[in-house]
């Protein structure tokens, strides 16, 4: 075990399970993000990533867990584990091993009465339980039959071993191998070893773009932002606090994404960006901050070197945003895109290394932002010989920031997704319901209006202007621009 602030989180000491070449190899800067983090959550499963693929057609089971074991076997960053041996500063080394067994367990559940409960079921099973350091593998893989024609396949891992892009790959590439079983073809992996992205991350620590790096955050960051939210009077106890969430799902048209692709084309700027600023036209007039910093995932892949890797490369990257209260909405999305571009010149650098040039720790906080903001569009099909399936991503239900929001889309629906992922230490499921639709609002408006002023924008949907009019009406000493500019302030706690 290696334990820090007294907890505490195995470590492979015997490889009983499998034989390795004993080649040691360091963490990469977003593998260390992930381990840092597992130490000061201990057995928390806040790192666990996944979801599932809702195939339609017909599986075979048999060649399904030849595919699979033949990934692992091929694709040397699947059978990762975790030493005792150390670097300099006390961060476990990693290694692979050269054989790992990965069963894929299979249920029939044609016949269970209550089908759609036990598969909710077996999906949040999944995301739940812990990962062990101790040479068993990082990924767990699970087939369904639900009906005829109709099955579900279980992807659930530790984040330390991918992101969400090898994720996409990993599934992709299985898929690939099944094909090629089922027809009879020789069925190979072709990916890049993750060896390369640690060694390229190891010259970057070394490099003078690594100081030049470490000068531009440290300059923007030299006055640390305050925190967003504060905790919920009802919150029930610290356990609370430090990971229990809910993922709240909101549902919209997607052509209103289709009218944010126009008008960000219009405008040479993108739909992330828009969506950013958003953001911030609402949670700095509802928290009352002046500014606003965002955590946005970056693939931090350098261009398409490592595109076609399979391993953890991504990471969280704070976006800090500040604007003139009359600026018109647009022009702060130009300033945004701008801002942006100088921040990807400088991605690689760690956000843990961020914190400690700018004294995050040693002013007390955990972290330099309490909200992350991902947009995800696809519209991938995932080919099992001729069976089709698409993605759909689980959450863990531990979540240690204080909100997530996700937009997410696939082409092939009509419908798009806003997630929220809140902490229930921080919010109430009333707030975030509000929330979300406020939010959809925001996208409504700002498609019909690009250039109205960011404090003119309006938070309240059509129902709470309603209801404020109803109530102003019996209050004639209260104006109803009064009533709105106290919806639009009211805090969220």
């Amino acid at each position: 075990m290696r334990s820090v602030t007294g907890r505490t989180v195995p470590i492979i000491k015997d490889y009983a399970m499998q034989t390795t070449d004993r080649s040691v190899f360091p963490l990469s800067s977003p593998q260390r993000e992930i381990w840092l983090e597992q130490l000061m959550l201990g057995q928390s499963v806040s790192s666990n990533i996944g979801g599932y693929i809702e195939i339609d057609g017909d599986i075979d089971v048999g060649c399904l867990q030849h595919a699979a074991q033949t990934l692992v076997d091929q694709c040397e960053v699947l059978r990762m584990c975790i030493t005792e041996d150390v670097d300099e500063e006390g961060i476990p080394l990693q290694c692979f091993a050269e054989t790992m067994h990965l069963p894929v367990p299979f249920a029939d559940i044609t016949s269970v009465q209550d089908r759609q409960g036990w598969l909710e079921q077996w999906i949040q099973e999944h995301m739940e339980t812990p990962f062990q350091f101790d040479g068993t593998p990082l990924m767990r893989l699970s087939l369904c039959r639900f009906d005829a024609g109709k099955w579900y396949l279980m992807v659930s891992l530790h984040h330390i071993l991918m992101d969400g892009w090898s994720l996409f790959l990993t599934i992709e590439t299985l898929g690939r191998l099944y094909s090629e079983m089922r027809e009879g073809r020789p069925a190979t992996v072709d990916v890049r070893s993750y060896r390369d992205f640690i060694e390229s991350d190891r010259s970057y620590q070394h490099s003078a773009q690594y100081e030049t790096d470490r000068q531009y955050w440290l300059a923007k960051y030299s006055v640390l932002p305050e925190p967003l939210f504060s905790t919920a009077p009802g919150a029930m106890s610290t356990a609370e606090v430090s990971g229990v969430s809910v993922n709240f799902v909101h549902k919209f048209p997607a052509d209103l994404l289709d009218r944010l692709t126009r008008l960000a084309t219009d405008h040479g700027v993108s739909q992330f960006q828009i969506l950013l600023v958003l953001l911030y036209a609402y949670f700095s007039r509802t928290q009352q901050r002046e500014e606003l910093v965002v955590g946005v995932p970056i693939l931090n892949r350098a261009g398409h070197q490592f595109k076609n890797s399979i391993g953890l490369c991504a990471q969280i990257n704070p976006v800090r945003m500040r604007f003139d209260p009359a600026m018109p909405f647009i022009d702060a999305v130009r300033l945004v895109s701008r801002e942006l571009r100088k921040d990807y010149r400088h991605q690689r650098f760690p956000v843990s290394e961020m914190g400690r040039a700018c004294g995050l720790w040693k002013s007390g906080a955990t972290r330099f932002f309490e909200m992350v903001f991902s947009f995800e569009q696809t519209g991938h099909v995932y080919r099992f010989g001729v069976a089709r399936g698409v993605f759909v991503k689980a959450s863990n239900n531990r979540e240690c920031n204080p909100l997530s929001l996700y937009v997410r889309r696939n082409a092939n629906d009509d419908i798009a997704w806003l997630h929220a992922i809140y902490n229930k230490g921080y919010f109430a499921v009333d707030q975030v319901a509000q929330m979300t639709q406020r939010l959809v609002q925001l996208m409504l408006q700002v498609v019909a209006h690009p250039s109205r002023p960011l404090n003119q924008i309006e938070l309240c949907t059509a129902d709470e202007l309603a209801c404020l009019d109803t109530w102003s009406r019996g209050r004639k000493t209260q104006s109803l621009r009064c009533s709105r500019r106290r919806c639009s302030g009211h805090r969220m706690r």
